[in-house]
């Protein structure tokens, strides 16, 4: 096995039995290099990976400190240390602040001094490349985040635009335009499947344009079109995607897409959660026997499995660089506690990412344990504390006001579901709060009566049209945001449901509740 490449450290000194003693003391550790001058040491940093610099103050033409300032410039990674032989704060100081050392050491040096610092400022030099690492890591998975966030966005809209549709040809037009845009599409058409499900040249939807020849090209391949999709280089420049249509024990044709291989990478998960979205409303439509509640938990629990498994790795790295983050020479308290506080929601995204995951299967499991609710309640508004600070809002515990009601003070659930619940309501009502001037308050009722656990979210929010109230809890329904997938609050109803309890929502042009209810204990 390869030992490790030592790392280098450069020293530069006018004083060539300095340079000596240094290369001689400290060679077998590290690969020493040494100069004469800032000028040396600038020529040779222009050849050489250098880590840590070693740097004499008492040099003629450019001394230490004018030389770590310039190297501070064109080389900002290097771990620069200063070496003086007078301990006067005034130049220490305008080191630290013109050549943003890291330390400096006194002549005539302790040998044990150089090789713990020499030893702690390598450490210094791969921590900060791991973080310029990991930083360009995380960018590239946020890019990647937003990229599936905008992929979630658009079957969201596409799902609500072909709900309230009746006629095939109208779902049909819809879907392939949609499509056709959000894959920057050269060509897009349909056809017709023959009974032996091979590609037909049978075109249903004729009022987009149709390319015969790839329809041709097709149908000479001998293709066997079943469940999956396929794609087929066309030409040199194009790649042909081929979206089968089925639900169930029927088919209803296929999708195909014409696109330059270059300029689009087509992510073929996306593209079986865009065909569930079309099957379904066809099917619909043919049927007229659906139940349309069910199939929207279906195709959400498709996209959320779909989209949530590429989430897991964002926030993978986020856990590693929050981590990182809370090690080290970061000594802060603050960003201890602040490390902490991330490193806390992070486990809860992760928490919130399974139990989506075991949602899209059908798998749900509760733990239902004492909940103490007035520690259950504060951990949750500790999180908002900067924010609603910022912003402005004022979060206020009310009494209740109902007769011969208690003060609640435990009760059993699933602490880590629940408290999606009341993440989710205080984010709406902040949402809602930003729309408006003047005061801002977001007030939390609670009480306990006849085992039944009572507790009231309210905002002054704008208020929620009439017509929508009915449908809020309804999957994909949203109002008042302008990013959002329309599920939280379904996601809500579910939680709650499964606790036995129920939720409503009111709205007046004075403030909007949400009051939910629940069983003191599962028994109750």
């Amino acid at each position: 096995m390869d030992k490790p490449e030592k790392h280098s450290i450069l020293y530069v000194d006018d004083d060539k039995q300095n340079l000596f003693l240094f290369q001689s003391l400290f060679g077998h550790l590290y690969r020493v290099l040494t100069a004469t001058s800032g000028k040396e040491a600038l020529s040779i940093l222009a050849e050489h990976p250098i880590q840590v610099l070693f740097a004499d103050q008492r040099m003629p033409e450019m001394n230490g400190i004018q030389l770590l300032e310039r190297i501070t410039v064109q080389y900002p990674d290097i771990i620069r240390i200063l070496v003086t032989g007078y301990s006067d704060i005034d130049v220490a100081i305008d080191a630290i602040n013109r050549g943003s050392v890291y330390r400096y050491i006194s002549k005539p040096w302790n040998n044990e001094e150089v090789i713990t610092t020499a030893k702690n400022a390598v450490e210094i030099f791969e921590l900060k490349k791991k973080n310029v690492a990991l930083i360009s890591s995380l960018d590239t998975q946020n890019k990647l985040l937003r990229h599936k966030v905008e992929e979630l966005k658009f079957l969201n809209e596409l799902s609500l635009e072909l709900r309230g549709r009746n006629s095939f040809e109208e779902l049909l037009t819809i879907s392939i335009e949609r499509l056709k845009g959000q894959l920057t599409a050269e060509e897009a058409f349909y056809c017709q499947l023959d009974s032996q499900q091979q590609c037909n040249i049978t075109i249903f939807h004729r009022s987009l344009p149709v390319n015969e020849e790839i329809l041709d090209f097709l149908k000479k391949q001998g293709l066997k079109i079943k469940d999956k999709i396929l794609t087929i280089d066309y030409l040199k420049e194009k790649r042909l995607f081929l979206i089968p249509l089925n639900f169930q024990d029927n088919n209803f044709g296929c999708l195909i897409f014409s696109i330059f291989i270059p300029e689009h990478h087509t992510d073929i998960p996306f593209l079986e959660a865009a065909a569930d979205i079309v099957v379904s409303n066809l099917h619909r439509y043919q049927t007229h026997k659906q139940d349309l509640l069910k199939e929207q938990y279906m195709i959400l629990g498709q996209m959320a499995g779909t989209v949530i498994h590429d989430l897991k790795g964002p926030m993978s790295t986020m856990w590693g660089f929050i981590d990182l983050l809370g090690q080290g020479n970061l000594n802060s308290t603050k960003r201890r506690e602040y490390s902490t506080i991330l490193n806390r929601e992070v486990e809860r995204m992760k928490d919130m990412i399974e139990e989506l995951l075991s949602f899209a299967k059908g798998e749900r499991h509760l733990n239902f344990e004492p909940i103490r609710f007035e520690s259950f309640l504060k951990e949750i508004l500790h999180l908002y504390d900067i924010c609603f600070q910022k912003e402005k809002i004022a979060v206020q515990l009310v009494p209740s006001s109902v007769k011969e009601s208690r003060v609640i003070e435990s009760f059993t659930g699933d602490s880590s579901k629940l408290k999606e619940v009341f993440i989710n309501l205080l984010n709406n009502a902040r949402q809602a709060l930003s729309k408006i001037k003047g005061p801002r308050n977001i007030w939390i009722t609670s009480h306990m009566l006849n085992n039944r656990v009572t507790i009231q979210v309210k905002n002054n929010g704008p208020q929620i049209p009439e017509h929508l109230l009915s449908k809020l809890f309804d999957p994909f329904v949203s109002y008042g945001k302008e990013k959002g997938t329309g599920l939280g609050l379904t996601i809500c109803r579910k939680v709650i449901e499964e606790h036995r309890g129920s939720i409503q929502a009111w709205s007046d042009a004075e403030a909007t509740e949400f009051i939910i209810q629940l069983p003191l204990s599962i028994s109750d």
